[in-house]
């Protein structure tokens, strides 16, 4: 319950994760909380991570290829290593273009080892690990009727496509490697709406996993 000792800062929890170390990662509407083995709950505002008090609802958190963690929310996306010495805030208005986010209502995130995809109500970003740089990416389908600007989730099938929910779009599915080597908009693989054959019974694809 928010507001005793070793409890979490806010009753609305919208993300839970456990890193390499065996510690649980809570993202709330206040904040984050870390639950490690050595002292038990902590709370971690984000001020405390970023030196600042915007930011602070935390609604998905995800881990990298090197053990350090994302934390995405209402106001960008922050990066910080495990031990917390290290941050880095993504933001729709950064300064530098190549570290800018097409949104700053982060929804969801996905990294597989060389790119995070970052899921957000302006669409899709990649930020590839090897470069540091952010890489906008548009997709379409082939009647241009639906699109994927809004988005809501995003997982990774067995043969490297990615799978996007959408709100109002319905649900995208395309090769990572097209998305990373195209240049403005690209065509989804598959597109599946209400109106598609096999179809959803809704345009408002909320999770994907």
């Amino acid at each position: 319950m928010a507001g005793r000792e070793l409890s979490l800062p806010n009753n609305v929890v919208w993300s839970i994760f456990e890193d390499y170390s065996g510690d649980v990662w809570i993202g709330t509407d206040h904040g984050v909380t870390i639950s490690d083995k050595s002292s038990g709950h902590r709370f971690v505002g984000i001020e405390n991570i970023t030196g600042k008090k915007d930011g602070q609802d935390i609604s998905v958190i995800e881990m990298d290829n090197e053990g350090q963690i994302w934390l995405g929310g209402h106001d960008g996306l922050i990066y910080c290593s495990s031990n917390l010495n290290s941050v880095m805030w993504f933001k729709s208005d950064s300064k530098r273009p190549d570290e800018r986010l097409s949104h700053n209502k982060v929804r969801d995130l996905y990294d597989d080892g060389e790119v995070m995809w970052i899921v957000s109500d302006g669409g899709l970003d990649a930020y590839v690990h090897k470069t540091g740089k952010i890489i906008k990416c548009k997709i379409t389908e082939p009647t241009g009727k639906f699109s994927s600007n809004w988005m809501y989730s995003i997982a990774e099938d067995s043969d490297g496509r990615l799978w996007i929910g959408t709100y109002d779009g319905g649900l995208f599915a395309i090769q990572k490697e097209r998305l990373l080597n195209g240049n403005g908009e690209v065509i989804a693989d598959m597109h599946l709406s209400v109106e598609s054959t096999p179809s959803l019974r809704s345009n408002i694809v909320r999770l994907v996993a």
